[in-house]
This record gives C-alpha cells, structure tokens and sequence, in this order.
C-alpha cells in the first residue's frame, strides 16, 4: 500500500475549488472513452 494522506488531498481538492470559483484557477478535466465490446465467436 501506499502511503497517501487522503485528509491532505481531500483538502487540496477542495481548496482548488474554492480557487476556481473565485476565478483564480483552471480545473483539470479528463475525457474517458467507451471500453471495445468483446466479439464472441462461435
């Protein structure tokens, strides 16, 4: 396991927020592709 201070990251996460609905700051956003079916055979 690794060793993350989850408390540390919950708080950064919400000070970005707080930065970008006050303008200041840009959040980082992600796009996810829909997984490839499986083709069957037989």
């Amino acid at each position: 396991m690794s060793d993350r201070n989850l408390g540390a990251e919950i708080l950064a996460g919400l000070d970005e927020i707080k930065q970008f609905k006050k303008g200041n700051l840009a959040l980082r956003t992600q796009e996810l592709s829909e997984p490839q079916r499986r083709r069957l055979f037989g």
